[in-house]
């Protein structure tokens, strides 16, 4: 039996679902800024699910983040709508302890749009798209803020072509042009179109450069900035393989014949075990729904049978995520969190006839 090499096993582990934020306890301290990012391991378009914010919601009230999107990323503006958006901010005017839950969408704007005007000089100068995040409560509270979409300049070019900027408004009291009701961001989980990956294996590591304001007031506090990453290993789509034969048999003495299908996951040329597999089938490719999930053996497989009335099709799919390394600094500031991001593959499309 072939196992996984030491050094693959250390930088992935299994994950079946996506990403989650635990609600925060509030108050007033450092920040502590962490990111995650999601991605589907095939070439071309590649939309991504961006987890950012702080992991306990305690520190002082975030101004500006800057995400790097790496090298093997690359951005092609998207059309009006850009993603959706879920996010958790604190309402300090009203309750201070308690985290409000939005939702809503991401949409390409004017860089001149009146609800970002207030938010103009945290990233001046010209830019490559401005999106809009617009989010609204069960209770009918709203609340904006704009994401710049950049060119990287100077020595920020080491860490990809493109950067997204985060404008946050000041929440406190007697503040000019501060957030609607003291609203503090905490967290989002974002869905964003317009990236697309090279589609070649490797690791790719997403920097994040947090800027928190000076308590009480609208400056930007640039000594207590902090840096969090987030790391992709991205092997290529190939490596999840699904075949199948039909088999004829014989159930409640009538002759039927049954696909069996076999999911295989490997890596760097060895199988994965202990990931779970989904496989799916239905009469189109279009319209596949579950057929089962199991985690792969110690030869990276996963089986099932389905009976076949007709021509059926088969795909499966994974999601493994990386183990997170040491946050080795960036930008001369600490280096708060490093997360090891997902990646779902999609195997070949299996087309059997019975």
């Amino acid at each position: 039996m072939t196992h996984m090499t030491p050094k693959f096993r250390a930088a992935l582990t299994a994950i079946v679902l996506g990403l989650t934020l635990v609600l925060p306890q509030l108050g007033q301290a450092a920040i502590n800024p962490r990111i995650t990012v999601a991605t589907t391991a095939t070439a071309g378009a590649a939309p991504l699910a961006i987890t950012l914010g702080d992991t306990g919601g305690a520190g002082d009230a975030f101004a500006k983040a800057v995400v790097y999107v790496p090298a093997a990323f690359s951005f092609v503006a998207p059309p009006t709508t850009v993603g959706t958006a879920a996010v958790t901010t604190v309402w300090t005017d009203r309750d201070p302890q308690s985290p409000v839950l939005l939702s809503g969408g991401i949409s390409a704007v004017s860089p001149s749009d009146p609800r970002i005007a207030a938010s103009s000089n945290c990233d001046p100068g010209t830019h490559t798209a401005t999106w809009l995040v617009s989010v609204t409560s069960v209770g009918g509270d709203s609340f904006a803020f704009p994401i710049y979409v950049d060119a990287t300049t100077g020595t920020e070019t080491q860490f990809g072509a493109t950067k997204l900027v985060f404008c946050f408004l000041p929440p406190t009291q007697g503040l000019p042009n501060r957030a609607s009701d003291g609203n503090k961001f905490v967290s989002a989980q974002l869905k964003l179109n317009g990236f697309s990956h090279i589609g070649a294996s490797g690791t790719t590591t997403w920097r994040s450069l947090w800027t928190p304001y000076t308590t009480g007031t609208a400056t930007l506090n640039a000594a207590g900035a902090m840096e969090a990453q987030s790391t992709l290993t991205v092997l290529t789509p190939s490596d999840l393989v699904l075949t199948g034969k039909i088999v004829t048999s014989r159930i409640n003495g009538n002759t039927r014949k049954q696909a069996t299908v076999v999911a295989s996951l490997s890596g760097e040329g060895t199988p994965i075990a202990g990931v779970i597999v989904l496989i799916k089938h239905g009469i189109t490719p279009a319209k596949l729904v579950s057929l089962g999930k199991g985690s792969t053996s110690g030869k990276g497989t996963v089986t099932k049978t389905s009976l076949l009335a007709g021509g059926t099709y088969f795909q499966a799919g994974a999601t493994l995520t990386g183990i997170a390394g040491a946050c080795n600094p960036s930008f001369s500031v600490p280096c708060s969190n490093a997360s090891g991001g997902a990646v779902t593959y999609a195997s070949n499309t299996l087309h059997l006839r019975g």
